[in-house]
């Protein structure tokens, strides 16, 4: 967690180099995101977890040190790499080794310290973003070259992160399943204690160890061919939603509530409702939504009435620059509204991730869906012009509402429960069809 609450700072500080003509400098941390995701998959179940998230931290406490020692936009762009990176690295760990450890009925929270990570990261950001313009005259966050305070800042926490992240691998084991692939029942169960905290062997132990037995032995029931195959329909679903849940934080959003914001509110410091929202809701995520209400119905009622709010915000703000400060107040409540319920079911689909996949390919397919995830953001980027206009933006919102209600619809229709279902069942449901079945 502590390793991407510098990644959720990352992603809101590229926003402030949209006006560079660079996509190296716009999108450095999404590039470095697929890389770092890359070297994740093919190290999560070849060497120990500890040194995969040693080698993570490390990773973002060198951009930390890159960032902190000069502002030069050259120096921001290779901390974004790096960070971006280490996030990467992150991110495969937490999916593929998250669901291997958490019991049946915390499975949702356990993941959810991914999205509850980016989140606390983009609410320091939002402080730090605050004081800076709290105790400076006020400027334009699209074309400003004043960023040398908060990124030094930002740098300076992104070392104290990651080094408190590398302190923290001490306490990190590797999974079950992982000592039960190097034939190794003993350390199997020495990970087992490990992580429930329990000072003996007792019959609970033995239960998740023969559960951990039977999810590799289903594994290996068939052909690497046809966990291929059976993926592929999940993969595909997962690529839409993530997709879609990572442009609900890209560069129009955070700009169009910055300027309404500004200019509605009339504080100088709005931009930390912004993150204090999101985090809001990634805490109510995490504690309530995911393994009580269900992924299937958090899912389908958050992207809904995402969807609704962002189409209404589309529509308003085509003509943004020409509103009211009323309207801007408005616009600024709906994209505050909106942002809440993002941080709500932004785990859901983490939890799928890790859920949706065999064994044999889960890793390979945890890193495509994060590439085309990146790459679309990336992608996305480069369509807008370099003279951003409040149109662009408008056909941006509705775009993206139109497919958060897409994404409502899936959730009802060809998404499953998964809620206190083991690893096993979780990837039969996934496998079967089953209309309108909450």
């Amino acid at each position: 967690m502590l390793v991407l609450m510098s990644g959720g700072m990352n992603i809101i500080e590229s926003f402030m180099f949209y006006q560079n003509e660079r996509m190296v400098d716009k999108c450095g941390w999404y590039a470095g995101c697929i890389i770092g995701a890359f070297i994740g998959a093919i190290l999560c179940y070849r060497i120990s977890t500890r040194i995969s998230l040693i080698a993570a931290s490390s990773i973002v406490t060198l951009g930390g040190l890159i960032s902190a020692s000069d502002s030069d936009i050259s120096f921001v762009t290779s901390s974004q790499w790096l960070d971006g990176i280490g996030c990467g690295i992150a991110f495969v760990i937490i999916i593929a080794a998250g669901g291997e450890l958490a019991l049946d009925y915390q499975r949702g929270r356990v993941l959810s310290m991914e999205s509850l990570g980016l989140g606390t990261g983009i609410l320091l950001y939002s402080v730090i973003r605050a004081v800076h313009d709290a105790t400076e005259p006020p400027v334009d966050v699209l074309r400003s070259t004043n960023t040398f305070t908060m990124t030094q800042v930002q740098g300076v926490i992104s070392i104290f992160l990651g080094l408190a992240a590398g302190a923290s691998t001490y306490f990190c084991y590797d999974t079950p399943v992982s000592f039960l692939l190097r034939d190794s029942e003993s350390q199997a169960l020495q990970s087992i204690q490990h992580f429930q905290n329990e000072l003996a062997v007792s019959p609970f132990t033995y239960n998740m160890l023969e559960e951990c037995r039977l999810y590799i032995i289903e594994d290996r029931s068939r052909s690497f061919v046809e966990n291929v195959l059976q993926g592929s329909l999940p993969f595909a679903k997962l690529c839409i939603v993530r997709t879609f849940m990572s442009l609900t934080m890209a560069f129009p959003i955070v700009s169009s509530y910055y300027f309404a914001g500004t200019y509605g509110f009339q504080v100088s410091w709005c931009f930390l409702f912004f993150g204090l929202s999101r985090w809001i809701g990634n805490i109510i995520g995490h504690f309530i939504l995911a393994d009580i209400v269900g992924r299937k119905k958090t899912l389908a009622g958050c992207s809904l009435i995402i969807g609704i709010l962002f189409i209404v915000i589309g529509a308003m703000s085509n003509n943004l620059g020409t509103l009211e400060v009323s309207h801007m107040v408005t616009i600024g409540i709906l994209i505050l509204l909106a942002n809440l319920f993002c941080g709500m079911v932004q785990n859901v689909s983490t939890v799928y991730l890790s859920e949706a996949f065999s064994l044999s390919v889960k890793n390979p397919y945890i890193f495509a869906v994060l590439f085309v995830e990146n790459l679309s953001v990336i992608i996305a980027y480069a369509s807008f012009s370099k003279e951003f206009s409040h149109q662009e933006n408008a056909v941006f919102y509705l775009v993206v509402g139109s497919f958060m209600i897409i994404i409502s619809i899936m959730a009802v229709t060809v998404l499953p429960e998964t809620k206190r279902l083991n690893l096993r069942q979780a990837r039969t449901k996934f496998c079967d069809l089953i209309i309108f079945k909450f």
